[in-house]
């Protein structure tokens, strides 16, 4: 069709809406179709498509409902309900396409990104699908900066998210996402990719994963509190609950590296909210001082959003240490004076010692004073930086 408005229109019996070389408005179409792919935007020109209140009921357990081709960039589709045997969404080589409140119960896969980026899904619902996203990539192509926001998972029968095939993937993003009831067998997040760098979870729900083979580099955030971003491209390992097994508290940021060592690499934390107002704040590692070579600070530990790097993992936090002691230095004996008879008056020259003590082991200055009938006669100081335990005349 080549039609710049589409509305309140009902395809039925099979076949597929197609638009070819069109950029205009489509709202409210239901389609109930055969065995075939029901609404696709075909390769190159097809841009700026807008699509609303769009209901597919499909029946081919091989097609996908919503095709999108390749060269094929920022259209919109809002509003969509998708039931089928098949599967929902397929991308295949398109940018900065959006699609909003979704709803899809697909028998295959619910959404898959083949290769390209700068997609946007926001607020997903897939139920019952066998896959739930699926981004695949194939040899000498990039997938990256695709965006899933509120996204709700349930019940899937294989992996609810999988990332794998060839290529390269960065940048990809999942936020506010919840995955439940999976197959006890399979995994609510399955990462089996050559190369998947800067993936990011934010605001997760996610029991069962499996990030295969060497691994790749991630970022976890709690957007009240502060994330964790790991700095090598090697975190890998399986485990029953990646909600608990990387999270971010109230100044605190916690790996349960015990669960899945995998995860036991070199990272970098940022702590929102923090104070400010520290005396002697410093970096805690299992509530006590993080050891010299395991946590360096990048900004001010009172920043009030503080950011460091660790070697490894545990839980860390901001605490406020103790002050160090400085307790007052003194005198440990009685002042000996050389008088010859045997008191403080005297026409000869005058000595007196002392013995200088200080409980820190610290050095000393010292400054003494001289009276006359109970007025000070003169004082004198001694910066001489005596060790403890001097003995001074």
């Amino acid at each position: 069709t080549n039609k710049s408005l589409i509305d309140n229109v009902t395809v039925g019996g099979g076949g597929t809406v197609e638009f070819n070389g069109w950029a205009g408005v489509a709202s409210n179409i239901k389609y109930v179709g055969g065995a075939q792919s029901a609404f696709s935007i075909s390769n190159g020109g097809n841009n700026s498509n807008k699509i609303y209140n769009l209901t597919i009921i499909g029946s081919s357990a091989t097609s996908y409902m919503i095709s999108i081709g390749n060269s094929v960039t920022a259209n919109v589709f809002d509003n969509v309900t998708i039931i089928t045997t098949g599967s929902g969404i397929q991308i295949g080589n398109p940018t900065n396409n959006t699609f909003n409140n979704l709803f899809i119960s697909a028998g295959v896969k619910g959404i898959e990104l083949i290769f390209n980026g700068n997609n946007n899904f926001n607020n997903v619902t897939i139920n019952n699908s066998a896959y739930g996203i699926f981004l695949t990539g194939t040899a000498s192509t990039s997938l990256n900066t695709n965006n899933f926001t509120n996204v709700f998972i349930n019940n899937s029968i294989k992996d609810a998210i999988m990332l794998g095939g060839q290529g390269t993937m960065a940048n990809n993003s999942f936020v506010n996402v919840t995955v439940m009831n999976t197959n006890v067998s399979r995994y609510d997040l399955l990462i089996n990719f050559s190369s998947v760098n800067e993936t990011r979870f934010e605001d997760f729900y996610i029991m069962n994963y499996s990030f295969v083979g060497t691994g790749g580099s991630y970022l976890f955030k709690n957007s009240s509190t502060g994330m964790i971003k790991f700095l090598v491209t090697s975190v890998n390992g399986t485990g029953i609950n990646l909600t608990n097994d990387v999270r971010i508290g109230n100044n605190s940021a916690t790996v349960v590296s015990g669960n899945n060592n995998g995860l036991n690499k070199t990272a970098r934390i940022t702590l929102y909210g923090l104070k400010t107002n520290y005396s002697n704040p410093q970096i805690y590692r299992d509530n006590t001082q993080c050891p010299a070579g395991v946590c360096a600070n990048s900004t001010s530990l009172n920043a009030g959003t503080v950011v460091f790097n660790v070697t490894g993992w545990s839980n860390y936090s901001v605490q406020d240490a103790a002050a160090a002691s400085n307790s007052a230095p003194f005198n440990s004996s009685a002042l000996y004076f050389n008088s010859s008879v045997g008191n403080n008056q005297t026409l000869e020259n005058f000595t007196v010692t002392a013995r200088l003590i200080d409980p820190d082991g610290n050095s000393m200055n010292l400054t003494l004073y001289w009276f006359n009938q109970s007025a000070t006669y003169s004082a004198k100081n001694y910066n001489n930086n005596y060790a403890n335990n001097t003995v001074v005349h």
